[in-house]
């Protein structure tokens, strides 16, 4: 990592701070006695990975694996216990649990886990397509339903792909990464193969990577550029998976696992795919899609002429994509780049507003295309050792003025880029703060 730091008790309490976070961030398994422990030991990891010593984290995976398994069980009583909806109540979780602490004991708890059926209950009602039939009527069958949902949630923690103590080493090597700054993280060799994936052109691919939310919900958590998602917008970042079918297999995603989600998609049998999805702006509502050849060096990006009172040039970019090829989205810019320039624009406006980010390389030669010679980038390393990153091709694509528009989700590559350009006065940066990677 760039920043130096010495492995101490500072960087010992965030690496314990962020283990905890990662195994209960809605403080919902763990007892206040739990993270006291977890408190007792945050000044202390330095000394125990110095000394080789790793009862700690056996001590953190048996305690883990025994208050899921405590929860379970807990669920597992509701059953056939009729819950009362008569007068108010109050229920806290995410997205602000540093507002509230863990539960006192394992009464506490039970307490907790009783409205968080009930919650669900409320929730599976109001997302079901038949609200006309009162909620009373149904209320044994949405208890039952509520309870597999939550049940079916905790067995993935506690049986994941690879085992509970392989899942605690990523987390805690996730949040030892983060205690360096939040934007860096560890990825274990699957995550990686996603990743790479994510960056490079897919044979045959639906063009969708999926996530679990805190909820452990399956979400949609890119969409490649060039799919038939993307080009449609069928599909947005965020959206929540129901159910999919194909074959005439169906799989509903109350109770499934990424890994066996992927296996699915990627089974060579399964080309054609019915979606169930749900969205805040959207609804609910059924998407098709099939698996297709997405060339991210065809048409990817597009260009537009805005006619007025002059005539400006605009283009969008949604990710700093690259081709397996070696072709990505700065060539794909110098085309649209060509073709303003024939139309004889006066100025241009590059949207990077949504644009996360993706290969800074690609973000280095698309800089190199709005300036004529010079530095793109200056990178200094650990041990105070500085690296030029010049411009290789000399001369400019475009050379008339320029409005870069961000905003609060342009991430990484774009302020890169944005920056690049504005520190070499060829474009003013316009919009709302970026997200600051």
């Amino acid at each position: 990592h760039y920043t130096r730091q010495t492995f101490n008790d500072s960087l010992s309490a965030a690496t314990i701070k962020g283990l905890l976070k990662a195994t209960d961030n809605r403080k919902e398994y763990f007892l206040a006695s739990d993270a006291a422990l977890f408190d007792a030991h945050k000044y202390k990891l330095d000394d125990y990975l110095n000394a080789q010593n790793c009862a700690f984290f056996t001590e953190v995976t048996n305690l883990y694996r025994q208050r899921l398994q405590e929860v379970l069980e807990m669920l597992d009583e509701l059953r056939g216990v009729p819950l009362d909806f008569s007068g108010n109540d109050i229920v806290t979780f995410y997205p602000d649990p540093d507002d509230y602490g863990f539960s006192k004991d394992r009464e506490d708890l039970k307490s907790y886990w009783r409205k968080n059926v009930r919650l669900y209950m409320v929730q599976n009602y109001l997302s079901s397509a038949d609200t006309i039939v009162p909620f009373q009527q149904k209320a044994n069958v949405l208890q039952q339903k509520s309870i597999d949902e939550l049940i079916c949630i905790i067995n993935e923690k506690l049986k994941p792909a690879g085992g509970l103590e392989t899942y605690l080493e990523d987390a805690f090597l996730n949040a030892f990464c983060m205690s360096f700054d939040p934007h860096t993280s560890y990825f274990n060799p699957v995550d990686k193969s996603f990743f790479d994936t994510a960056l490079t052109d897919n044979p045959l691919s639906l063009g969708i990577y999926f996530t679990k939310n805190e909820y452990g919900k399956i979400t949609v958590a890119y969409v490649e550029p060039g799919s038939r998602s993307w080009r449609e917008e069928l599909i947005a970042e965020g959206d929540e998976i129901l159910a999919l079918n194909s074959k005439q297999t169906f799989l509903d995603a109350a109770c499934l696992s990424l890994e066996n989600l992927y296996q699915f998609i990627f089974n060579p049998k399964h080309t054609d795919f019915n979606l169930t999805v749900k969205s805040e702006k959207k609804g609910e509502r059924n998407v098709k899609l099939s698996k297709e050849r997405i060339e991210l060096s065809a048409n990817v990006i597009e260009s537009y002429i805005l006619n007025g009172s002059h005539k400006i040039g605009f283009i969008g970019l949604p990710a700093f994509y690259m081709g397996a090829d070696g072709v990505g989205c700065a060539s794909d810019v110098a085309k649209e780049l060509f073709k303003l320039n024939q139309e004889r624009v006066e100025a241009l406006i590059f949207d990077l507003r949504g644009n996360s980010g993706g290969s800074m390389d690609e973000a280095s030669q698309l800089a190199g295309l709005f300036i004529d010679k010079g530095p793109v980038a200056i990178i200094n390393t650990k041990d105070n050792y500085s690296i030029t990153v010049k411009d290789q091709n000399p001369g400019m694509a475009f050379s008339k003025p320029m409005i870069i528009l961000v905003n609060e989700d342009s991430a990484s590559a774009s302020e890169y880029f944005a920056a690049n350009l504005q520190d070499h006065q060829r474009a003013f940066v316009a919009g709302k703060k970026t997200f600051g990677k």
